[in-house]
């Protein structure tokens, strides 16, 4: 294992890794160490085997890389494995799926929560929840108080506990779960005291949203609508139609679409993809990241030079139990809506992949422009 010297910077009881845009993307917490009279130490360390994923260094083809994004690329396109089941694989230490804190008891199995993958530099975390969390923390625990006061978070019950730190009473031993905390968060997240709130009445008016029709609902703000909900209004459900399809002749906002989402190839559409370049190597592209775009539709790849469409349904995102039609149906419409732009489209399901043979027959007929005699039909 190569050895690097990196920057590490010791400040409140911790021992953190300073920001080097050659090694890391960020600042990692790494060691805990004991009370030290110095406020600052700055030191020379070389990371070992111990410190787990911080040499970056690929255990299957020991090719070593300079951050964390350039390391979970290759393992995920190269390996075709994700960064948690290489950490699962080679980095894991026993137990540390499971939460920190004694007292998290699952109560169908005995053992403690399950804790989130935070990523390769930070592993699994600590604790399954703010509540273990802290539970664990001394600083932010509440003390249980036999007082008389009422609970000061707005509730207006007796209080049990006391929050050490703002010196608040309250009637639980976390504030959010005071009953008025509970219900100021669900007001906020239901939509209530919001304008499009509806109250039934009985008028002759017609609906303010231009739909003609008679009113039978009036929202806070005083307007009337036919539907309990602007989103049903038929005028409401034409324009937002027309809007968003306007939306997508607009470069900025697609341009905007794309970098926002930052899609990337899944497992699936990276084996179809081996699969192209085998067989057509430079001519087919992958424009599932938005990058291409055909009225309000994103094909999954595209030909270079001529006009033709691959799509790669998945079993689950295109099954009729997500789309509401039939699946041959679905086929249908998606090879439609590209045909009337001039493109040629094959669509394959991902079941299909599991018959390489298949599939290549499939591709070069669609390549040399015959008609497909292989049923492309889901695989069941």
């Amino acid at each position: 294992m190569a050895f690097k010297k990196l920057n590490w910077k010791y400040s409140e009881n911790q021992l953190y890794l300073e920001h080097n845009t050659n090694v890391w993307d960020r600042c990692l917490q790494a060691l805990f160490l004991p009370n030290q009279e110095l406020p600052y130490i700055s030191i020379q360390i070389t990371y070992w085997e111990d410190l787990k994923m911080l040499s970056l260094q690929c255990q299957f083809c020991n090719t070593e890389f300079g951050n964390i994004k350039s390391f979970t690329n290759h393992i995920r396109i190269t390996h075709h494995i994700t960064i948690k089941e290489y950490y699962d694989k080679f980095c894991k230490d026993k137990y540390e799926e499971y939460c920190d804190n004694p007292n998290c008891i699952n109560e169908f199995d005995n053992r403690p929560n399950y804790t989130t993958f935070g990523g390769g530099l930070v592993g699994y975390r600590r604790f399954c929840s703010n509540h273990c969390a802290r539970t664990m923390n001394n600083k932010t625990n509440f003390i249980q108080d036999d007082t008389t006061a009422l609970c000061e978070y707005g509730c207006g019950q007796i209080a049990k506990f006391k929050n050490p730190i703002s010196k608040k009473y309250c009637c639980s031993d976390i504030w959010e779960r005071c009953p008025a905390q509970k219900n100021n968060t669900s007001k906020r997240f239901k939509g209530i005291n919001r304008h499009h709130i509806a109250t039934k009445i009985e008028t002759t008016k017609l609906c303010d949203y231009g739909c003609r029709e008679i009113a039978q609902y009036q929202f806070q703000n005083g307007k009337l609508c036919c539907s309990k909900h602007t989103s049903s209004c038929k005028a409401r459900r034409k324009f937002a139609k027309k809007t968003s399809i306007d939306l997508y002749h607009n470069e900025s906002f697609l341009r905007k679409k794309k970098d926002g989402l930052n899609a990337k190839p899944n497992l699936v559409e990276l084996k179809l993809m081996n699969i192209l370049n085998e067989l057509f190597p430079n001519k087919f592209e992958y424009t599932g990241d938005l990058s291409f775009w055909v009225g309000t539709k994103n094909p999954d790849f595209k030909h270079k030079n001529n006009k033709k469409l691959i799509e790669l349904f998945g079993n689950y995102w295109h099954s009729k139990e997500l789309t509401g039609i039939d699946e041959k149906i679905h086929e249908i419409e998606r090879k439609h809506h590209f045909e009337q732009y001039g493109y040629d489209v094959l669509i394959i399901w991902e079941n299909e992949l599991k018959n390489i043979e298949m599939i290549k027959r499939k591709l070069i007929n669609f390549n040399n422009g015959k008609e497909n005699d292989i049923s492309c039909k889901r695989l069941k």
